[in-house]
């Protein structure tokens, strides 16, 4: 099941150029199963994300991308606001009473210019406090994506993709797909939770999962 795991609108970020509607018509027409609105700093009540999901009659799930006091952090199965959290702890307190999962947004955009290693990278706390990472950004180049996967590995975190796309041609750039179908937030937490899923960069045709990572 092929889910886009990063998106922005125009309804939930200032500079997402698409609408709710336009983005889900065009994960429709590329194929994909699904996909995930991360606005910024913001959670999309529930009723709205079941009335776009029965509109297009695809899997619609409401996440968030927040900043933190360590970077900016994708989080699933949150539904109380987040606009006011910043420090680490406190964002992984929220998720832990919700039962929602974490992954550190494109954790390397623009960071590898001065010689970091994986090992140092491996040091940085943000990985002791989340689930996992994004490997695959659709926005990141192949070394961040290749480093991010390296890091990943060593630490055997999770490893998710999504586009970051905010307008609608970059859909689907990146994604992860689930082992298992699912038809509802519970089911995709689940899913998340278990490690039962593999990301795929369709730009640069790499694909990386907890188990193995692969070249396509």
């Amino acid at each position: 099941m092929v889910i886009d795991l990063h998106t922005h609108t125009s309804s939930g970020s200032r500079c997402g150029y698409q609408t709710p509607h336009e983005l889900i018509a065009q994960a429709k027409r590329i194929g994909l199963d699904g996909v995930c609105l991360t606005e910024h700093d913001w959670v999309w009540p529930i009723s709205e994300v079941e009335a776009l999901a029965a509109a297009h009659g695809l899997l619609v799930i409401g996440g968030a991308e927040v900043t933190s006091d360590m970077g900016d952090i994708l989080v699933f199965g949150v539904h109380r606001p987040v606009r006011d959290i910043f420090k680490i702890e406190d964002l992984r307190a929220l998720v832990d009473e919700e039962g929602g999962v974490m992954m550190v947004a494109h954790p390397f955009r623009g960071r590898l210019g001065n010689g970091l290693s994986v090992d140092e990278a491996c040091d940085w706390p943000v990985f002791r406090w989340t689930d996992g990472l994004e490997v695959f950004n659709g926005r990141s180049f192949a070394r961040e994506a290749s480093f991010a996967c390296a890091v990943a590995r060593k630490l055997g975190l999770l490893g998710c993709g999504g586009s970051d796309a905010h307008a609608s041609g970059f859909v689907g750039d990146a994604v992860t797909i689930l082992d298992r179908a699912v038809h509802s937030e519970a089911g995709f937490v689940e899913e998340l939770r278990c490690g039962r899923f593999h990301a795929e960069h369709r730009l640069l045709r790499q694909s990386y999962s907890a188990r193995e990572e692969i070249q396509l």
